[in-house]
């Protein structure tokens, strides 16, 4: 008898977890809104993150849903007028290979350190 008394527990728990994940996905907005409070917040990203499932780099500018996503470890408010901006990763490698290029360039017309790392 016990196990015919699981199998209905189980198949209970089941259907209210798909009730619950329904219910989420339809008002999902109000649930985070309750949760966090506030409308969508302008953002910038001081260092590397994710948010909605997109990586966001140093420098981006984008806008999350509500106060409670923010995090004050990789993101700071930007005014409503700071135009969004999101840095691709070949963007990213781009910047990066320009940047050695001027360090090297730098260093030949100076006369200073070989751009090759030898003496």
């Amino acid at each position: 008898m016990s196990k015919k008394k699981a199998a209905p527990k189980r198949a209970a728990k089941t259907a209210a977890g798909a009730a619950g994940a329904t219910g989420a996905a339809a008002g999902g907005n109000a649930q985070k809104k309750a949760a966090g409070g506030g409308g969508p917040i302008k953002v910038r990203a001081l260092q590397a993150g994710y948010y909605d499932n997109v990586r966001r780099r140093e420098g981006d500018v984008f806008v999350i849903q509500h106060s409670g996503e923010f995090s004050s470890k990789w993101m700071e408010r930007v005014g409503k007028n700071t135009p969004e901006k999101v840095t691709t990763g070949q963007e990213q490698i781009n910047a990066e290979h320009d940047k050695v290029l001027n360090e090297k360039l730098a260093g030949k017309a100076t006369g200073g350190a070989n751009p090759l790392g030898a003496e």
